[in-house]
């Protein structure tokens, strides 16, 4: 917050009020790291015995969940991009929001697993975006705030990543893109419990009848599209 000059003498500043207002600014931030904090400890309390593949059968989806979703191994890109991203901050005026760590990563691995010949990226601009490309750097990468800003074929339909700004939004590129999925294909959903609007379609993602194995890990959601498995629906504690 900027102060001009003349409220810089602490005298005046009490005046105003203004230190109080300061305290309580900040007591309110500490107040909703700490309800912020609650409410992602009780998730991930609520979903612990979704943990680590336990009561999975499939090996298709006990593989994805193990080998990619709770992949450990310390990929090179780790390290090089968000020390590329800073500089990048520094020498340019290219701004992108940024993705917290685990997704970034997650997005990474998924990209290496899926090995696209098309990243379809549809939302705005994040940090995600150079994890995607890293992991596949012979993959096309096509991005637009919305499905409508480009166009794709069924043969070229790989990895979709939507995190468009809400559920409206994310339902029409949803919708654009499911014609053009394949066997292949796999989605991933930002945000799928983000509100009531996003967890009432990202049930009717489940139900649409191209996708196949889903599973929900709180802050995305992933589809595939291959039919020729069983259709099952899994919760993972991520």
């Amino acid at each position: 917050m900027f102060f001009p000059p003349y409220l810089v003498n602490h005298r005046i500043v009490n005046f105003f009020g203004i230190r109080k207002f300061l305290s309580l600014h900040t007591q309110l931030k500490k107040i909703r790291t700490l309800l912020y904090l609650c409410k992602r400890s009780w998730i991930w309390l609520s979903r612990i015995r979704h943990r680590c593949g336990y009561g999975v059968h499939s090996p298709f989806a006990f593989h994805f969940i193990t080998r990619v979703i709770y992949e450990k191994d310390a990929y090179y890109a780790y390290r090089e991009i968000p020390v590329w991203l800073k500089k990048q901050l520094q020498d340019t005026e290219i701004t992108w929001q940024q993705e917290p760590e685990r997704i970034n990563r997650l997005l990474f691995r998924i990209a290496n697993y899926a090995c696209p010949d098309v990243i379809a990226d549809i939302g705005p601009s994040t940090s995600a975006a150079y994890y995607m490309q890293a992991a596949r750097r012979q993959a096309r990468y096509v991005a637009g705030t919305d499905a409508c800003d480009f166009s794709l074929s069924a043969e070229e339909a790989g990895l979709i990543y939507l995190h468009t700004a809400d559920a409206s939004d994310t339902e029409a590129a949803f919708r654009h893109c499911l014609p053009l999925t394949t066997s292949r294909t796999l989605m991933v959903v930002r945000d799928i419990h983000r509100d009531r609007a996003m967890r009432c379609l990202w049930k009717q993602m489940k139900e649409e009848d191209r996708v196949g194995v889903t599973f929900d890990l709180y802050d995305v959601g992933i589809l595939f599209f291959d039919r020729s498995r069983i259709k099952q629906h899994y919760i993972v504690n991520f």
